[in-house]
């Protein structure tokens, strides 16, 4: 299909980094432990705002080590979560999952709700990444529930959000829609512009889906002038290649693939295999579109592997769908049915039907 999926990782996955232990510090000669500790987890947390992804594993592993040895089980619980979350922006989503349900085992020991909410929410992402909405579903309800107990509205928002990016994969946009609208709400509320960006993101990919175009890119770009101010580069990688996708439905393919190839630098650097792998499925679209088979079947089939890796179902239906397309092109009609039937079947697993509908016509035009 022409690769209509913008970008993998959309920019309303709200991960909910926990928040760190600290004591701050005492001012004395010799720091205590649990001094280092909060030190490390700064520095963590500086390397991780740049992107700088290893060099936060390796701080938040030191944080972890002497949380550990001091007993501290709420620096546990903290180090366990930003752990996860790295390992999960690094497309490790087994090793992200081991590292959350660490992190519930201790927070629910503990009796804290909001450590409790934000796990959940990240076990969501988890699920949605895998294709498995309904379980993704009920983990960010889980933590919604326990975020508006709580009166969290920060939380309230990021769940919303997630629950919009199941609509809109399910083809529910005007439900999509509603959400990202409340989670906007509070965002502009609250002044936070990184929920703020992520909102206009998604509300973007919404009126992309409905074909309104000048409209989708109004939201992008109002996205990415934010992501700039912030210097956050994975929220300027996904805005990059939403834009890419707007360029290349405008026709505008120079345009577009300067845009994807920004993204894809980042997200090689971020060493991002959701993103890297969406950019060469997008790459390979305007290939196909420009006619060169060939170099449209190298990108598609460099996507395909990462997607396979990661076992995420929906990147690896749009690329079967976008590999049909070529064969069919090239007139190997029983190879392009083939692609196209697992493309139908991963579509339908996930519940995007709309996307298995549109496959499915192809298959029909086969006869």
């Amino acid at each position: 299909m022409s690769r209509e999926e913008p970008i993998h990782a959309p920019p309303g996955s709200q991960d909910t980094p926990p928040s760190v232990a600290s004591d701050g510090l005492s001012g004395t000669n010799s720091p205590t432990l649990e001094e280092v500790s909060s030190a490390y987890a700064t520095l963590g947390l500086f390397e991780l705002n740049r992107g700088n992804l290893t060099r936060a594993r390796r701080l938040f592993r030191r944080v972890l080590k002497i949380e550990t040895r001091i007993g501290r089980k709420e620096g546990i619980a903290s180090a366990y979560g930003y752990l996860a979350y790295i390992a999960r922006i690094r497309g490790e989503l087994d090793g992200a999952e081991r590292h959350l349900k660490r992190a519930i085992a201790i927070e629910e020991e503990l009796g804290r709700a909001e450590g409790m909410a934000a796990s959940y929410g990240n076990l969501g992402v988890i699920e949605q990444t895998r294709g498995n909405l309904e379980a993704a579903e009920a983990y960010h309800k889980k933590s919604l529930a326990i975020e508006e107990k709580l009166g969290r509205p920060e939380g309230m928002a990021n769940q919303y959000g997630n629950l919009g990016l199941i609509e809109r994969t399910r083809g529910n946009l005007e439900a999509a829609e509603e959400y990202h609208k409340k989670s906007l709400a509070i965002n502009e509320k609250l002044g936070r512009p990184e929920g703020m960006a992520s909102d206009y993101g998604n509300l973007g990919l919404i009126e992309w889906a409905r074909g309104n175009l000048e409209a989708a890119e109004a939201y992008l770009k109002k996205s990415l002038a934010i992501e700039e101010k912030l210097g956050r580069p994975e929220g300027m990688a996904n805005q990059y290649g939403n834009l890419g996708v707007i360029e290349r439905a405008s026709g505008n393919l120079e345009a577009a693939e300067a845009y994807h190839k920004k993204s894809l630098a980042i997200n090689e650097k971020l060493g991002r295999q959701e993103g890297m792998a969406s950019v060469y499925g997008n790459l390979g679209v305007i290939e196909r579109t420009r006619g060169n088979l060939e170099a449209a079947e190298a990108y598609l089939k460099k996507s395909l592997a990462i997607e396979e890796k990661l076992g995420r179902p929906e990147g690896m239906a749009s690329v079967y769908g976008n590999l049909g397309l070529i064969e069919q092109t090239r007139g190997n009609l029983a190879e392009a049915r083939r692609l196209f039937t697992l493309s139908c079947e991963l579509f339908r697993t996930i519940g995007a039907q709309d996307r298995r509908q549109l496959v499915q016509s192809w298959i029909d035009r086969l006869g």
